[in-house]
Parts: structure tokens; C-alpha cells; sequence
């Protein structure tokens, strides 16, 4: 006769650990891709594509502050030559419906 030792298993579960069985953790992890999807951000690099949650990346960039301000600081660069790019065009525009009247 065999006895099971009961507080080993979870009410409903099984005897296997979650690391012994990369099946269910593929599809776990499978499953909250397609639900974060949308939350992902997407890098791409030469030979693969990365996706990220904003949380990984934080985490990452916590561990390398220099590149975090680097970061920050390449961001605002590219926002301003955005801004500044728009901008001329918006007077281009007016400037040029000024000359045909």
C-alpha cells in the first residue's frame, strides 16, 4: 500500500514542480504574451527582435544609470528635432499659401 504525503500537493494540483514541466510554463508564458501584447514595446535589432514590457526595460535601465540618463537626454534630443522639423513645415505651408494669394 502506497501513502502520499498530502501537504506535498497543492488542493487540486499535482506533484510537479512548475521548473520540471517546461511545457505549461511555454504555455503560460505563450498565454501572457498574447495578452500583453499590446503592452509590449517592441526593439529591433540586426538579427532578432526584442519585445519588453516598460517594467523589464525600467529594470534594466535601473542597473545602468549612465545609460538611463543617456537615454533620457537622446529622447528629448529627438523630440526637439521632431518639434523643430514640424514646425518648419507648418511655415512652409503658410508661407507658401501667402505667395499664391
Amino acid at each position: 500500500m502506497h501513502t502520499h504525503d498530502k501537504s506535498f500537493r497543492k488542493k487540486g494540483g499535482s506533484k510537479t514542480n512548475k521548473a520540471q514541466n517546461p511545457g505549461k510554463t511555454l504555455l503560460r508564458l505563450r498565454k501572457e504574451a498574447r495578452t500583453a501584447m499590446k503592452k509590449m514595446i517592441e526593439i529591433k535589432l540586426t538579427k532578432y527582435t526584442l519585445y519588453l514590457t516598460e517594467q523589464e526595460i525600467n529594470g534594466l535601465l535601473a542597473n545602468n544609470t549612465v545609460l538611463w540618463e543617456a537615454s533620457i537626454q537622446r529622447g528629448k534630443a529627438f523630440r526637439r528635432r521632431q518639434q523643430t522639423i514640424s514646425r518648419q513645415q507648418t511655415f512652409a505651408e503658410k508661407g507658401s499659401r501667402l505667395n499664391e494669394d
